[in-house]
């Protein structure tokens, strides 16, 4: 079934698939800082500048929350549904702790 060859980019973690954390926190996360910031903030992540890599530019958190979704979806650890339904789940607690916590703006 569909092509034997294939292997994933990262290692299956011993995880569950559904849903994706690092979509559910990333939209959390994201929920949060854009109630903060707002939501035309522009910045950049230079994570993997040591290995020689470009910064991943952003103008908005919602912007990076989706590209930390899809490079699991990418890298073969999860399904698109999984990531799509994560950053449902994460937008929802986001606003759940907006609703109970009030941050300094």
């Amino acid at each position: 079934m569909g092509n034997t060859a294939w292997k994933p980019q990262i290692p299956t973690p011993n995880h569950p698939e559904f849903p994706a954390a690092h979509a559910v926190n990333s939209s959390a996360i994201s929920t949060a800082l854009t109630n903060v910031l707002g939501d035309h903030f522009h910045f950049r992540l230079n994570t993997y500048e040591y290995l020689g890599l470009p910064a991943r530019r952003y103008t908005s958190f919602d912007e990076m929350s989706k590209d930390m979704s899809d490079s699991r979806v990418w890298g073969g650890i999860h399904y698109q549904a999984s990531c799509d339904k994560g950053r449902t789940l994460g937008g929802e607690i986001g606003q759940n702790v907006l609703s109970i916590l009030k941050f300094r703006k």
